[in-house]
């Protein structure tokens, strides 16, 4: 199993600190590409989503960091939330870019 696929099956207990979590999951990771021999690191969407928030923090909330990307705060709000995807164009400005992978499974 890959470090992506046991990142996607982790159900975090609410009383986690998000900082731990991140450590974990980086750690995690590290670990996955050291193993398949990649350098190019793989983030699943709560890293997104914390580039995103900390993206808002640095400007000042949401109005501020809609006028930065060029759109409106309720889609950003929108983004933020998960209630609709991150754009490629937000994804760039928060430095990162979707790679979708093919992975299969043995029947059962």
């Amino acid at each position: 199993m890959r470090g992506h696929e046991i990142l996607d099956q982790i159900s975090w207990s609410g009383d986690m600190h998000p900082d731990t979590i991140s450590q974990i999951e980086a750690a995690i990771l590290d670990l996955d590409r050291k193993a398949h021999g990649t350098n190019r690191p793989a983030f699943n969407a709560m890293e997104v989503h914390r580039r995103l928030t900390v993206f808002i923090s640095e400007r000042g909330g949401y109005r501020k960091a809609a006028e930065v990307l060029g759109i409106s705060k309720s889609f950003l709000f929108d983004m933020h939330a998960g209630e609709r995807p991150v754009t490629p164009a937000v994804l760039h400005r928060l430095g990162l870019q979707k790679s979708i992978k093919e992975i299969y499974s043995p029947v059962a």
